[in-house]
C-alpha cells in the first residue's frame, strides 16, 4: 500500500517540471555540465587488474574524471575481471550516465538499484 505524502509530491513536481536545473527534462546544455550539476557519486573500479598495463588504471581514471569536475567518491578494484567497461547504476543519475555513454565506446550498463549503496554509479 502506498500512501502519498503531499509535501514530497510537490517537491518532486517542482524538480521534474521546472525549466531550469540539472533534473529538469527541459535542461539544456552540454552533457558534462549537466552531469557536474547533477553531482552523482561515482566510484571507479579497476576490473583489469592482474594485467601489467592496468596497474593504477583506476587511479588514473579517477584523476581524469575528477579533472572534468565529476564527483569521484572512491577508487578500488572490481570483484571480477572485465573484458569491457561496465557502468553499474545504483541510483538514477541520468546526465552522468549519458556522459559516460557518450565518452566510453561499447559501455555495458547494468542496473543494480540499491538505495544503501555508497555510490550512485560504479564505473
Amino acid at each position: 500500500i502506498f500512501k502519498p505524502i503531499p509535501d514530497k509530491i510537490r517537491v518532486l513536481r517542482d524538480e521534474i517540471f521546472t525549466a531550469g536545473g540539472a533534473l529538469s527534462p527541459q535542461a539544456k546544455g552540454e552533457t558534462l555540465d549537466l552531469a557536474r550539476e547533477e553531482g552523482a557519486r561515482i566510484k571507479v573500479l579497476n576490473g583489469a587488474y592482474g594485467v601489467p598495463q592496468a596497474t593504477g588504471l583506476a587511479a588514473r581514471t579517477q584523476q581524469y574524471f575528477a579533472s572534468q569536475g565529476l564527483n569521484i567518491v572512491g577508487v578500488d578494484n572490481a570483484n571480477e575481471l572485465r573484458d569491457q567497461t561496465k557502468l553499474v547504476v545504483h541510483a538514477p543519475s541520468l546526465y552522468a550516465m549519458r556522459y559516460f555513454m557518450e565518452e566510453i565506446p561499447n559501455l555495458r550498463v547494468v542496473f543494480r538499484v540499491d538505495a544503501a549503496a555508497d555510490s550512485d554509479l560504479d564505473l
